[in-house]
């Protein structure tokens, strides 16, 4: 494959300020190239292209970085590292996805001055991928006040799709997005599940007489009695919450990487996400050349992860107080959403 050295347009190399940690960067129509050997910044913009003429077998495409963000992770995983500095609105959510893939960029290509030059940093981007799906719009009945309940107005659901929107505005940023389907009923937290299964030695502990016209119950069992009540008591009316699934997100992120992969499209690939579901995908990536880079936005992950990637790097700074490991869910596919009672 042929490419493109110089401009064809009679316009003189600015061979100063474009030397960086030993190589030529170049105006050029097709993305920049660079050569891989070091050129003398003293030897004109003339002398640079002669150089890179007889390195013409040396010639190889610039680094083009895709970033592949898991949007569900990215909105976990943002207030916990942002803390109080995070607002959660669109604004600001936007605002810190474009930080994370700039610090990416200036990271990658050794260029910290991006920053300051608007939208520069995103020359050096194929595309930012950005994986969801869709807000549940089903409708349901709530168990504890009997309400009909229209998660299409819910406070998340709006959230979601005015971000998508603003995603959409922003340049060389690609949603993909799957489908979310109901995946059970009502539930409560882990935890209380757990409190409220525990409750069945309690309510064995009441004993109703057969025929008697008043129930009667014992020091023991008026204490068991309570315990139920207080529990109940401590369940809010927004605990429950239903059961949904994404459908398709995988998928789509595992086809991207491959397509990347076998089209050369980048020549590294950030992944944004904590789990450990992209490793068959990034297994191929790495042995079609490619350099995985993982960002766990300071998640700890295990320590098989390591051989299936390149790089661990965080493209926000690391909070200030120090977060115990997560335990990962059962199906990062199986998600809740609680409506207003």
């Amino acid at each position: 494959m042929w490419y493109t050295l110089i401009n064809t347009r009679a316009v003189p190399l600015p061979v100063s300020g474009d030397v960086h940690q030993g190589r030529v960067f170049f105006s050029t129509s097709a993305p920049w190239q660079y050569a891989r050997s070091p050129i003398p910044s003293d030897v004109g913009s003339l002398g640079a292209v002669f150089l890179c003429l007889l390195r013409k077998a040396e010639m190889i495409p610039f680094d083009r970085i895709a970033i592949l963000v898991d949007g569900g992770f990215f909105l976990k995983r943002l207030p916990k590292v942002l803390g109080t500095t995070y607002d959660g609105s669109v604004d600001s959510t936007t605002k810190q996805l474009n930080r994370i893939c700039r610090s990416h960029v200036e990271h990658l290509t050794g260029r910290p001055g991006l920053q300051s030059e608007r939208s520069l940093w995103r020359r050096y981007v194929h595309r930012i991928l950005y994986y969801d799906a869709m807000p549940y719009d089903g409708k349901s009945q709530h168990p504890f006040s009997g309400k009909a309940i229209d998660f299409s107005t819910s406070d998340v659901a709006i959230f979601r799709r005015e971000f998508f929107d603003s995603l959409r505005r922003q340049p060389k940023v690609a949603l993909r997005l799957g489908t979310v389907v109901r995946d059970g009923d009502w539930r409560l937290s882990s935890k209380n599940s757990h409190r409220v299964l525990r409750t069945r030695a309690l309510v064995s502990k009441l004993t109703v007489p057969n025929g008697a016209d008043a129930l009667q119950i014992s020091g023991d069992e008026l204490r068991a009695l309570q315990e139920i009540v207080d529990l109940w008591n401590s369940i809010s009316l927004t605990e429950p919450s239903i059961a949904v699934r994404q459908k398709g997100v995988d998928m789509r992120l595992g086809l991207d990487i491959a397509s990347i992969a076998y089209k050369r499209l980048a020549t590294t690939i950030v992944l944004v996400t904590g789990d450990s579901d992209f490793v068959p995908a990034a297994k191929l990536a790495r042995r079609e050349g490619l350099e995985i880079i993982l960002d766990p936005l300071w998640q700890q992950i295990g320590p098989e992860l390591f051989e299936h990637i390149d790089g661990l790097r965080s493209g926000l700074p690391r909070p200030n107080r120090e977060e115990l490991p997560e335990q990962k869910a059962a199906s990062d596919d199986v998600v809740s959403q609680s409506p207003e009672p």
